[in-house]
């Protein structure tokens, strides 16, 4: 059996990933007021828990 490749689903960008990627892109070096490196510690946490496939849910009250 073959497969028609262009109806294979194709992985599109996902908002939580991008968030995710954003925040590991520039990690805080610390000692400066805007974001110190506890807070974006939990950002990433937040970000890879709505990056997760399962996550469907994230940011809405429940």
């Amino acid at each position: 059996m073959t497969v028609d490749l262009p109806r294979r689903p194709t992985p599109q960008p996902v908002d939580a990933d991008a968030a995710l990627q954003a925040l590991l892109a520039k990690p805080p070096a610390g000692h400066t007021a805007a974001l110190q490196p506890s807070d974006w510690y939990e950002r990433v946490f937040d970000a890879m828990a709505c990056a997760h496939p399962e996550a469907c849910a994230c940011g809405e009250a429940k």
